[in-house]
């Protein structure tokens, strides 16, 4: 029997109190069916993102993102089971699609490294491409906000080869946890080259200072890593670095013909 918590992020206005709460009873439902009693009073926290500082591959987002931590390490087979009841309960509820919803199941860190303050409370160890940038309040217009999005995904494609609509980039005025008023904080797949990290975080540093307008000393960064097989998207796990097979770097055709034919 294991314990989950959950964190449910998603745009604006994108789903009411209603929806929220059978969302909340299924994860608890579902968490319940696939790893006991003990994950049948999950806590549920969710938290809107503003409208215009989320973005999808370089466009304005309708993603939501689910992310348990569970209490103990999993099983992959077990870990899967749950991502798939989530997923499964999630597009029913919300009447979303596969293309609307990334869903994450965690192990806990373990007990040698124990979160720091820039971790407590925050998105840590994730393993898709999601970008979140601490910027002062009112400081970065929308326009600069969409042009910083669409460059990011520019160089996290450029760098890596991976599908545009998998790039997330979500902007946090109210986050002030780091030595710079300006701060990257990025998180990918595990598994790449130290040099490949480098090489994106420069790339992004220089998106933002370029697009954000800022002096360089302003703006900080870093990129943290998560194992792919603890992450759906798409409907899928996601792949290793060097695994990824050719329908999932068609996903975003797919995504394409989906928002031409709504």
């Amino acid at each position: 029997m294991t314990a989950i918590d959950f964190a449910c992020t998603m745009q604006e206005g994108q789903i009411g109190p209603d929806v929220r709460d059978r969302l909340a009873q299924g994860l608890r439902r579902v968490s319940a069916e696939i790893l006991g009693p003990d994950a049948a009073d999950a806590p549920v926290r969710f938290v809107d993102i503003p409208k215009g500082f989320g973005f999808r591959g370089g466009e304005p987002s309708s993603t939501s993102l689910v992310r348990g931590t569970a209490g103990e390490p999993l099983e992959q087979p077990l870990r899967e089971r749950l991502l798939n009841a989530i997923q499964d309960m999630w597009l029913e509820t919300a009447g979303c699609t596969t293309d609307d919803l990334v869903a994450t199941v965690r192990d806990p860190r373990p007990p040698d490294q124990a979160p720091s303050r820039r971790d407590s409370g925050r998105r840590k160890r994730q393993a898709m491409p999601y970008y979140r940038c601490a910027i002062p309040e009112d400081s970065v217009p929308y326009d600069r906000r969409a042009a910083i999005a669409k460059a990011f995904t520019d160089v996290h494609c450029g760098a890596t080869g991976a599908p545009r609509s998998f790039v997330h980039v979500v902007f946090d005025e109210h986050d002030d946890r780091w030595d710079t008023p300006y701060f990257i904080d990025g998180g990918n797949r595990a598994g790449r080259p130290e040099a490949k990290k480098r090489e994106l975080l420069e790339g992004l540093t220089a998106a933002f200072i370029e697009h954000a307008r800022v002096d360089p000393s302003q703006v900080g960064g870093r990129i943290t890593e998560g194992p792919a097989s603890w992450t759906m998207e798409g409907g899928k796990i996601l792949p290793e670095p060097g695994e990824e097979t050719a329908e999932w770097y068609h996903h975003d055709q797919r995504i394409g013909s989906a928002a031409a034919a709504g």
